[in-house]
């Protein structure tokens, strides 16, 4: 399931037609850049580029592994 789009210091997430607003742990920023950093790589090493890399293209799970879109 994704949890929704978010900024490196705050997560959005729609429960139940409420918006709450969770804080991110430093450890748990340092493994969402990681997990970007790592899909970028993989990209260009396809000789691909994204071309719009935005919180908003960035899709989290529910064991909080990021996604880009």
């Amino acid at each position: 399931m994704i949890l929704g789009t978010f900024s490196i210091t705050i997560v959005l997430v729609f429960h139940e037609a409420s918006m709450k607003v969770l804080f991110l742990f430093l450890s748990l920023r340092a493994s969402i850049l990681r997990d970007v950093a790592l899909a970028m790589n993989y990209l260009h090493a396809k000789d691909k580029i994204h071309m719009d890399l935005k919180s908003h293209n960035l899709l989290v799970t529910d064991d909080w592994k990021v996604k880009v879109c």
